[in-house]
């Protein structure tokens, strides 16, 4: 071979090399995915009946969705590029609450080499024994110039409680913190107080339920109030760094056992409380404070008849939302904080 031949074998094996770095198939890059209708935090609730709710998913590749519970259905399961409306839905629940897992996964790779792109939610379902509250059936009342939502409801103790009529992300600063338990991961809001007729009163101005006990005349004084300045017992009541002043500073106490009665509330740097009984309405004594009263400078309003207990800041005290419970026997009455104003 002579030295022309190679040279041109040589430049042309030079050539191949290089060139195959410059025709190298680069994999795909990653598929772009938009869900919306999920929420944020990654968990769809459903009442126990058979729902059905919808998301939306924008993709510039195929998907699909798989799920780890046989009760929850989404149709359709796989898509392409676009944009697909999917139902999701789930069958009666005839039993405890439940939870299953939803994922969805893009591709926009091959079977063999796959560029994939994924996110799950979760999908948490109620049991089915449950008090229904609809408040489109309750009556439009009016208290002190306030509208709100009133009706009459047959509570089981223990027993899970669907509200109906108000979004559910209203419900985690909605329910009373004294009749009710609410857990933020499943949706749950299980009804604490005594079996038996309450008065429900919801006022959308606070997003906040009052519970009051049904009475006739003819029942025994044990059911108590408190009220006062400075004092709101709705949950939405302090926001933007304002008081709201309305009939939102009177509490229903929840007899909790031994004479105590219990309410949750926001107390202000200035207050004043007293305890009212229902039948006969007429005000009783409160000897003493207890509790988180660091930086409270208490006295008696009435030292006569010590109903109504005034409270101002003192250096070092916080604004914020208690756990107030009064003893009849003692007549004191003990502040628990939960937390401060922000």
């Amino acid at each position: 071979m002579n030295i022309i031949n190679k040279l041109f074998f040589s430049l042309l094996a030079v050539s191949i090399l290089f060139g195959c770095k410059d025709n190298e198939v680069k994999p795909p890059n990653p598929p772009v995915v938009v869900v919306t209708g999920i929420p944020a935090d990654g968990f769809i609730f459903f009442s126990s009946e058979t729902t059905a709710k919808m998301f939306v998913i924008l993709s510039d590749s195929p998907w699909e969705i798989t799920k780890d519970a046989e009760w929850i259905d989404v149709e359709p399961a796989t898509g392409n590029a676009g944009t697909v409306t999917v139902n999701l839905s789930v069958s009666i629940n005839e039993g405890d609450a439940r939870s299953g897992e939803v994922t969805i996964t893009a591709n926009s790779g091959t079977t063999t080499e796959p560029v994939t792109w994924s996110d799950k939610f979760t999908v948490n379902q109620q049991r089915k024994t449950a008090t229904n509250l609809y408040l489109s059936e309750f009556e439009e009342v009016s208290i002190a110039g306030e509208s709100y939502l009133k009706g009459v409801i047959s509570f089981t103790s223990g027993d899970f409680v669907i509200i109906h009529g108000i979004d559910e992300s209203k419900i985690e600063n909605a329910y009373n913190r004294d009749f009710f338990d609410y857990d933020p991961a499943t949706g749950e809001l299980v009804f604490t107080g005594e079996t038996g007729e309450w008065e429900v009163f919801y006022s959308e101005n606070f997003n906040h339920f009052w519970i009051i006990k049904k009475w006739a005349p003819s029942v025994p004084t044990d059911y108590w109030w408190i009220f006062g300045g400075g004092f709101n017992s709705a949950f939405e009541s302090f926001t933007g760094g304002a008081w709201r002043v309305t009939p939102a500073d009177i509490g229903f106490m929840k007899p909790i056992g031994g004479g105590r009665h219990q309410v949750h509330g926001w107390l202000n740097e200035a207050f004043s409380l007293a305890i009212m009984v229902c039948v006969p309405y007429y005000p009783v004594g409160i000897e003493s404070f207890t509790g988180d009263i660091e930086g409270m400078r208490l006295f008696q309003e009435t030292p006569d008849t010590n109903t109504h207990f005034q409270g101002y800041a003192l250096y070092g005290y916080t604004p914020g939302y208690f756990r107030i419970t009064w003893d009849e026997n003692t007549k004191i009455l003990n502040l628990e904080r939960l937390f401060s104003f922000e």
